[in-house]
């Protein structure tokens, strides 16, 4: 049974009503992101799982795709090469934690227009779909460098993992001394206790 569909129901007519397919385990109802694309007279779809995506894409004609690049371990990869073979003029742009270069070819090989590292402000995503182009220069300075895009997505893992040393460091695919290094360290720069201490 598919649960994955969020429909915006605005009273603006469908045909001229572009529709957007908003791939993400980690979009819960009333995010801003969603409610960004809602407040710009969008269709979303929203999938939270690989099978929901793949299966909105085979019942929709997609014309704007936001994905992230990894779903429970599994990328997006064929996702990203299904929606380009089934809507060639798609706008497809991976939104994810793991932004460095090898993911970034690897999603524009697979058929990807573009690739923007989180956390960024939900407007400028928005724009940055919308547009289809490069941000102009006084919009770079809300793209985060990639150290900072490293830190806040290990520490969102780390929480996600009820603080489970172990259990992270395999989600991350790092080991767990290495891991343990990096939270000493972003302990010790943020003036924090307890995030080795707490880890188990």
């Amino acid at each position: 049974m598919l649960t994955h569909s969020e429909i915006d129901t605005a009273s603006q007519p469908r045909v001229d009503r572009l529709k957007v397919l908003l791939a993400d385990p980690m979009q819960a109802a009333g995010s801003p992101l969603l409610t960004e694309l809602k407040k710009c007279g969008l269709e979303v779809f929203v999938a939270r799982t690989l099978d929901d995506a793949f299966d909105i894409v085979s019942n929709e004609s997609i014309d704007l795709a936001l994905l992230e690049l990894r779903f429970e371990g599994v990328d997006c990869l064929r996702l990203i090469a299904e929606i380009r073979a089934l809507n060639p003029t798609s706008r497809i742009v991976v939104h994810t934690w793991l932004a460095d270069v090898r993911a970034t070819v690897a999603v524009v090989k697979a058929g990807a227009d573009d690739l923007l590292p989180k956390p960024l402000d939900p407007a400028f995503v928005v724009a940055f779909l919308l547009n289809g182009h490069s941000p102009e220069s006084d919009s770079l300075e809300s793209i985060p460098d990639i150290e900072t895009v490293r830190r806040a997505h290990i520490l969102t893992v780390f929480q996600w993992c009820d603080r489970n040393l172990s259990l992270a460091s395999r989600q991350l695919c790092l080991n767990r001394r290495s891991l343990q290094r990096f939270m000493q360290r972003y302990r010790q720069e943020a003036g924090e206790k307890g995030y080795p201490g707490s880890a188990r």
